[in-house]
């Protein structure tokens, strides 16, 4: 059997109830890990969402960017300040980790940073998808995960 998300322990940690939990099962599912989602199990796990939301989060930013006094170099200052070390770093210190369904080959060993990102990014595609696409209620997630 295929190992399950913790989608209750993630939620808390999000703080976010969602509507249509299976955009957070997308969202904590590694590439390999097999499990279906809507009847149907997705090889690269939570890749696809995890565009999406880096999308989102570079929205975010950007547009808290635009609407301040800082100049052009503002904006890539603020892109780089979270770059994917500093997603990885968030996503450590939440223990979203924890909630991660893994490919199997993976047990017991150290969540790559690329995994960690790729969560963190795809819980804020699965926040902005499960929300109507609400660019509030995602910065709100965002800023209460740092």
């Amino acid at each position: 059997m295929a190992n399950q998300p913790d989608v209750v322990m993630a939620q808390s940690i999000l703080d976010y109830r969602f509507q249509d939990i299976d955009w957070l099962r997308e969202a904590l599912q590694a590439p390999g890990s097999n499990v279906a989602i809507r009847g149907t199990v997705m090889p690269d796990g939570n890749k696809r969402l995890a565009l999406l939301g880096n999308g989102v989060l570079r929205m975010m930013i950007l547009g808290a960017w635009y609407t301040s006094d800082e100049n052009r170099q503002g904006s890539a200052q603020r892109l780089e300040a979270f770059n994917s070390g500093r997603l990885a770093e968030i996503a450590r210190q939440s223990n979203i980790e924890i909630c991660i369904a893994i490919n199997p080959s993976q047990r017991g060993q150290i969540t790559p940073p690329a995994l960690l990102t790729d969560t963190l990014a795809a819980s804020l595609g699965a926040v902005w998808k499960d929300s109507g696409y609400d660019v509030a209620v995602t910065n709100r997630v965002a800023s209460y995960l740092g």
